[in-house]
């Protein structure tokens, strides 16, 4: 965050971002078959579902599931802000887990 020089020093989450990273850990907690820290190959066929994501800085992100394909483009802003691919690929990755499970 600009400006911010305490580091790891506290902030203010409100109720919608608070409740969404509850759901966030309620959902990861029930999925079994997803691992984030270990490794693993298996083939798609052996999956209960395939989801395909990738985020551009200059175009969008996108994810295909169920053989549908979701693309959000990206609005030029005249500010200076500088959008980080790590977020834009994070981001997509919620999009989808907020998508494929409801």
């Amino acid at each position: 965050m600009s400006g911010k020089s305490t580091m790891f020093a506290g902030i203010y989450l409100n109720q919608e971002v608070i409740s969404d990273l509850e759901w966030l850990l309620k959902t990861i907690s029930k999925a079994i078959g997803v691992h984030f820290m270990d490794t693993t190959y298996w083939e798609n066929s052996s999956a209960d579902m395939v989801i395909w994501t990738n985020a551009s800085l200059k175009l969008g992100m996108a994810f295909v599931y169920a053989e549908n394909g979701f693309a959000y483009q990206i609005k030029p802003n005249n500010t200076m802000a500088k959008i980080d691919i790590f977020f834009l690929k994070l981001l997509t990755v919620w999009i989808q887990l907020q998508y494929s499970t409801h």
